[in-house]
């Protein structure tokens, strides 16, 4: 889990994710979304991972115990969800998504829930099928808010 001393690392994660993503034409996220600011709630609040290599940061991701933006029924209170997966360019495509992925899965076991959540834009083909191939099956497609997303979820 990040604390306050690792915000710095996490927020540059984040921000390496916002200026590749703007750069391949595919914004996702904006900088004014990413800064401490912003962050440091999550992080106060237990939800904020990050991933190090020999100590190397080299990802950060959120884990919820709610969504209710994107999951917002009741019955979908069983999950974990997996949110705001950053991994530094340098280390893409070498297992840090599996592996992010497995972490969550035992975080929700012990947190004896069943599922394991997440979301994305429905119009990102190749980070759905990333997902899919770490085992998640699309629920649904739907609007929410401004958002049209793919929502996907695996059991844990």
């Amino acid at each position: 889990m990040a604390g306050e001393q690792t915000l710095p690392a996490v927020c540059a994660l984040l921000a390496e994710a916002v200026r590749w993503l703007d750069a391949s034409g595919r914004p996702m996220w904006r900088m004014d979304e990413v800064g401490a600011a912003q962050v440091l709630p999550w992080v106060k609040r237990g939800s904020v991972h990050l991933v190090c290599l020999a100590g190397e940061p080299v990802a950060t991701y959120r884990l919820q115990p709610e969504d209710e933006v994107f999951w917002p029924d009741p019955a979908d209170a069983d999950a974990l969800f997996l949110h705001r997966i950053a991994i530094a360019r340098a280390h893409a495509g070498k297992g840090i998504l599996a592996a992010i992925v497995a972490q969550a899965k035992r975080e929700a076991r012990a947190a004896r829930r069943g599922w394991l959540r997440l979301d994305c834009a429905s119009d990102r083909t190749g980070l759905r099928r990333a997902y899919e191939r770490e085992g998640f099956l699309l629920r649904d497609e739907r609007v929410c808010g401004a958002w049209h997303v793919a929502r996907y979820e695996s059991a844990v």
